[in-house]
């Protein structure tokens, strides 16, 4: 598999494509609401962001919410837990 410098750290292409999928959900995404698209994206960020450094079942919803500065009511206003970040 072909890995490609992140953030100064040599990572699979595969997270890599990951992250532009979701910048491409975003931007395909129904709601037009500017405020909602920012928080949505911030929560996705910081999820990639935790993967990169931290195994899937170390990171929990609070280092999610911490990282994206987010109220832990916002993130359930979008998701029911971090299992639905990774369903696009």
């Amino acid at each position: 598999m072909a890995k490609v410098f992140i953030n100064g750290q040599k990572r699979p292409r595969v997270q890599l494509l990951l992250a532009e999928k979701w910048r491409t959900a975003l931007t395909a995404d129904l709601q037009t609401d500017k405020r909602i698209q920012k928080t949505l994206l911030a929560l996705r960020e910081a999820f990639f962001e935790l993967v990169l450094t931290y195994s899937y079942d170390e990171i929990t919803v609070s280092d999610i919410i911490e990282k994206a500065n987010v109220g832990r009511s916002t993130f359930y206003q979008h998701y029911k837990s971090k299992d639905e970040i990774l369903a696009i």
